[in-house]
């Protein structure tokens, strides 16, 4: 009865810790990722619109925004230092990636910079940052405000660290000979099934979605490249 009852301890002791651990997805599909809910709907696409407008207009400059209910007893710094590597945000062979996470019920924060931006945003200003505006806001249940201010005294230094080039801009397009192509073969597709030719037809639709595919990959083969974290960055806690 006695072993029955350790045994018992033992299970719900382990049960408690595998059900309280803090999971995280594996890839972030927004800029945004709040699982604390502290954001409305329109707050978080006002952000993610924020957000992707940095990465097109700063060389791939990847900030994630990480919202958690509880640090569930782990250390935030470890938290985000894991999740930034994980997520490898910023552009590869720059490493221009940030992560601000918030645990909302401890209220503390962390801005963890990747090697690329440590030198336009130094440890002193993270840390004026996070105890002037995010604990304020976290107080005050403003966080979404407090974000905004934060990203407007994150720009100046990423401007001019990360200026918007004159050309090979980071843009979600296809390049302009694609649409090029594109028309021609269209053309051909059209002509092939008024004449009847629907075998033809079939293959040279394979290849337009092909090229589609192709471009798209192109767009997008720098994002999430990065991930060179050394643990630059400061903490702060209510």
């Amino acid at each position: 009865m006695i072993m029955k009852r350790i045994l018992l301890t033992v299970f719900i002791l382990i049960s408690s810790t595998i059900t309280s651990a803090l999971t995280l997805p594996d890839t972030p599909q927004t800029r945004v990722i709040d699982l604390a809910n502290v954001f409305s709907r329109q707050q978080e696409q006002n952000l993610e619109t924020r957000l992707q407008k940095v990465y097109k207009k700063n060389q791939g400059t990847e900030i994630e925004i990480l919202t958690i209910n509880s640090l569930e007893s782990q250390n935030i710094e470890d938290i985000a230092l894991d999740t930034a590597r994980k997520w490898r945000l910023g552009r590869k062979g720059i490493n221009n990636g940030m992560l601000i996470l918030i645990s909302r019920k401890d209220k503390a924060v962390r801005i963890e910079i990747g090697y690329g931006l440590e030198a336009a945003i130094p440890d002193g200003l993270a840390g004026e940052i996070e105890r002037q505006i995010l604990i304020p806001s976290l107080e005050s249940d403003d966080l979404y405000n407090g974000i905004n201010t934060t990203l407007d005294k994150l720009m100046n230094p990423i401007n001019k660290e990360y200026p918007t080039p004159a050309t090979n801009q980071i843009k979600n397009q296809y390049p302009p000979y694609y649409y090029v192509i594109g028309f021609i073969i269209l053309i051909i597709f059209l002509i092939l099934i008024i004449s009847g030719n629907w075998r033809m037809a079939l293959d040279i639709l394979q290849l337009i979605l092909g090229i589609i595919s192709s471009g798209n990959k192109d767009s997008k083969k720098d994002i999430g490249n990065g991930g060179e974290f050394g643990g630059g960055g400061t903490s702060s806690k209510f």
